[in-house]
């Protein structure tokens, strides 16, 4: 105890230098944590939206990740119920399974061929209950991470949902009351355009006769399993955003139903593409994808469960990114504080070499000399950690009332900025520990320098 006050006494009698000392150590422990809170509040916005919209775990056709899009018809799952029950009533499955949908993809395009455009689509045949119940995970507290889904109860049939980018390019602005769009141009349609082939032509007048047809109807043409071309007309009731400007461009979701009758006709039963199952946590997706698959083995079904980190690869690449950066901002600042507290503790030994000659004349060993100046470097990091942690927390908690947003890469909609530290003591601890260990670790060499200093020559300065 006595050594501590000795230390202590030390850093105070050269407070300005100790001072500056400190607040390198600060300011490295809360670029740390307030870096490391902002790549949490990332990866969880991340999860959140693809958990939200996508569940945690698919139950697919085997080949449909690298087939399964071009040609879903031929991909699908011909027992949808049958897994589903099977699912409901596995024990292990059941105890963590929150929500289970299906969910049938369809590519094609989207048009309104009275008016001439038309554009690409990326569609989605969904149950508006099972979509709704998707929507309201929301483990982490951020509402704003999910994307937008078909999600329109008491809709008609024929209704459909579209991105806010498809809605500008197929001249639905004014129909769904989409802001900033180009004004539309007198004639949609050039005196010389091209006649819309008669078979297309026909199939859309056959939709047109659809009840609740009007000034937001939609003609989408894909093809069935046998190649013919099929269309069916959909009211668009809402555009709403995708998050994501690639599919905020091109999708399309209507009811289930309506899906099945575009992709399979008249064949449609209980066909889907994807099974979507979303657990009531993310910790249980591994044991709950394992079980899966043994029970699919076992009924010997033509399927495999994948969950969301493998059938969505930039999860993990952006993970990966985020650690690198904030590898290379631990190193940054630790190379920081160590220089720092270093020149410190040399500066400090250099001044007092009369004073380590006076106590080793009294008896005191090299290694009571030693300790006592990593007691100071010690001293100094336990000082600049615990601000550093409570203005890290203090930033943090400021940062997420702040009302500020931002607008991340590939994305159409601003969210929150946001600092997830509380509550992390893994980070706290970790990154306050290791810059604690580097400034220990930077009065060893001073210190043990000074030690090792003979008596006779250190009692020269005095």
């Amino acid at each position: 105890m006595i050594d501590v006050q000795i230390a202590l006494r030390n850093l105070l009698r050269n407070w300005r230098r100790s001072l500056t000392t400190t607040l390198a150590i600060v300011i490295g422990v809360l670029a740390l944590l307030l870096f490391g809170g902002f790549t949490n509040a990332i990866m969880a916005t991340l999860e959140t939206g693809i958990v939200g919209s996508t569940g945690h775990i698919h139950v697919q056709r085997q080949g449909f990740a690298r087939y399964g899009f071009g040609n879903p018809a031929q991909y699908s799952i011909e027992n949808t119920n049958e897994v589903i029950a099977v699912m409901n009533s596995d024990p292990l499955v059941a105890s963590h399974l929150r929500v289970v949908t299906p969910l049938l993809l369809f590519n094609g395009l989207a048009g309104r061929y009275d008016a001439g455009s038309s554009h690409m689509m990326s569609g989605e045949g969904v149950e508006v209950s099972g979509q709704q119940a998707l929507r309201t995970w929301d483990a982490y507290g951020l509402t704003h991470a999910v994307g937008g889904r078909f999600t329109l109860p008491d809709s008609p049939d024929n209704a459909a949902l579209v991105g806010v980018g498809l809605g500008r390019m197929l001249g639905l602005c004014d129909a769904l009351g989409i802001d900033e769009c180009p004004a539309e141009p007198a004639s949609a349609l050039p005196a010389d355009a091209a006649p819309i082939p008669d078979d297309i032509s026909a199939l859309a007048q056959t939709e047109a006769r659809t009840p609740g047809a009007g000034e937001a109807k939609i003609d989408l043409l894909t093809s069935q399993p046998n190649g013919a071309p099929n269309v069916v007309s959909a009211q668009v009731m809402r555009a709403e955003n995708q998050g994501l400007s690639a599919l905020d461009s091109t999708y399309v979701a209507v009811h289930l139903d309506l899906a099945r009758k575009l992709v399979f006709g008249s064949d449609a039963a209980e066909q889907s593409t994807l099974l979507i199952a979303q657990l009531d946590s993310t910790r249980n997706m591994a044991i709950v994808k394992d079980r899966l698959n043994t029970v699919i083995a076992e009924k010997g079904w033509p399927l495999v469960a994948v969950d969301f980190q493998q059938f969505f690869a930039e999860y993990h690449q952006v993970q990966r990114m985020f650690q690198t950066i904030f590898g290379f901002i631990a190193i940054l600042m630790g190379v920081i504080v160590l220089f720092t507290v270093a020149n410190t503790m040399s500066a400090a030994v250099l001044e007092r070499t009369a004073e380590i000659g006076t106590i080793r004349a009294l008896g005191v060993r090299p290694r009571g000399v030693r300790r006592l100046f990593l007691i100071e470097g010690s001293l100094l990091g336990l000082f600049g950690v615990a601000v550093g942690i409570a203005l890290a927390l203090l930033c943090a908690w400021a940062v997420n009332h702040s009302g500020l947003t931002w607008v991340p890469p590939n994305r159409v909609a601003r969210v929150p900025l946001l600092v997830s530290l509380a509550g992390d003591w893994r980070l706290i601890v970790g990154a306050s520990s290791t810059l604690l260990v580097v400034a220990m670790l930077s009065a060893w060499v001073p210190a043990r320098r000074g030690s090792r200093r003979s008596i006779v020559e250190a009692l020269r300065y005095a």
